[in-house]
């Protein structure tokens, strides 16, 4: 039994592996042309413009921009960078988003084992905190959904979050500090609270001779996000005469979001205590069909399951012991950043199971919960949040794999005790 607990992480990983890549091959082999517009911008700059064109987009959900009738991209444009490269050589028909993001959900899994390593997190207690991460969380249903512009989005910034934080523990180069952070500043604005967290965590306590070193790494840091940040700003100017404006001005919004958008703004307290009940409070929901007397044809609740439901096991942020560097920079970046998310008119759906906008700290989380699971691993809890930790990986499994079984089932089980 012994050697079954201590082993107890792979049985779980293999299984777990399985059931994701019933859920994620399905994805891959649909048709991603014209679908993100990622790609698609990458496409505009192969073909020598800022531009897309509407003939292009064959299967883009919205979230497009219009300005003196051209068609613009608003969103960062780090995944496109990315793209630009893959477009340019395989073309953008052929060009699967959907196997990319998992590339980059995989490096920055790397990454996070890394940064964990150096917080002095024992091997066993890593493999369950990058499980929670992998498959516990939101990052499941991002790459699963990452044809879509958003979603894609999300993978490139955690790969940059995750790749910045291992820098910031280890060897807090400079110019690589800066890559990662420009990396995922511009997949996701709010990576911007990465430079305070950073600034904390490498040079804000350092003293001695490690002083003038670390205030050189800080300046080819800041350099490396002012020229990525510059280069944006001249790239909006191209396209619409304003470095502030990325077109968000002139996105097509539509349904309750243009509604919010008319009456409250894109920013605004009014949104606080929608969005914090969403992040904090709303349990797993599924949509039953009135057509089948709410007995059958169930569906996911695309505002999303709460943090605290959907990824319970991260309560152990709070048992985390870590330099006062480190943790006061983590929790800042998480809080600044859930901060401004709960003024945005919007909680990040359509998602499933989770709140997709928290994805923009959950390395910052996933680091600090991995420091509390060690404190805990081998006390009477330990057990405890190991399985919160499958718990969270069942759930992802049956929200984003599970319901047309479970809606098939449901059929047959009605038919069983029809009249």
């Amino acid at each position: 039994m012994s050697r079954l607990r201590t082993h107890s992480h792979r049985i779980v990983f293999v299984l777990t592996c399985v059931v994701f890549l019933a859920t994620w091959i399905p994805q891959i082999r649909r048709s991603h042309q014209g679908v993100n517009l990622h790609a698609l911008q990458a496409l505009a700059w192969v073909n020598g413009q800022v531009e897309v064109e509407y003939q292009w987009m064959r299967g883009v959900a919205g979230d497009w921009s219009i300005h003196d009738g051209r068609w613009y991209v608003a969103f960062p444009p780090a995944p496109s960078v990315l793209l630009f490269p893959i477009v340019a050589i395989f073309g953008e028909e052929r060009t699967n988003t959907t196997i990319i993001a998992a590339i980059c959900i995989a490096l920055s899994a790397l990454a996070l084992n890394a940064a964990l390593t150096k917080l002095s997190v024992r091997a066993q207690t890593r493999a369950w905190t990058t499980l929670g991460y992998l498959f516990g969380t939101g990052v499941w249903h991002i790459a699963l959904e990452s044809r879509n512009v958003w979603h894609f989005a999300h993978a490139v910034a955690l790969l940059g979050t995750a790749a910045c934080l291992n820098e910031a523990l280890g060897k807090r180069r400079g110019l690589l500090l800066g890559i990662y952070a420009a990396t995922a500043i511009l997949s996701r604005q709010l990576g911007l609270f990465l430079i305070p967290t950073v600034f904390i965590i490498t040079f804000g306590f350092q003293r001695g001779p490690e002083r003038r070193r670390d205030f050189s790494a800080a300046l080819q840091f800041l350099s490396v996000i002012a020229v990525a940040l510059g280069a944006w700003g001249l790239y909006n100017f191209a396209r619409f005469g304003n470095p502030l404006e990325s077109g968000y001005a002139f996105m097509q919004d539509n349904g309750f979001l243009l509604e919010r958008a008319n009456l409250y703004g894109r920013f605004s307290p009014a949104y606080v205590p929608f969005n914090l009940y969403y992040l904090l409070m709303h349990g797993t929901n599924l949509i039953w069909d009135p057509a089948t007397n709410y007995l059958t044809n169930v569906r996911p609740d695309y505002f999303g399951t709460s943090l605290l439901t959907a990824s319970a096991f991260l309560i152990t942020v709070f048992a985390a012991r870590t330099s006062r560097a480190i943790s006061l920079g983590l929790w800042l970046g998480i809080v600044l950043t859930l901060g401004a998310q709960m003024l945005y008119l919007g909680n990040g759906s359509a998602q499933i199971n989770t709140q997709r906008f928290v994805l923009d700290v959950m390395p910052q989380l996933c680091l600090l919960a991995g420091a509390g699971l060690q404190q805990r691993f081998d006390e009477w809890d330990g057990r405890v949040w190991r399985a919160a930790i499958v718990w969270s990986m069942l759930l992802n499994a049956f929200m984003l794999g599970g319901l047309d079984l479970f809606n098939r089932f449901m059929h047959r089980w009605l038919a069983l005790w029809r009249y």
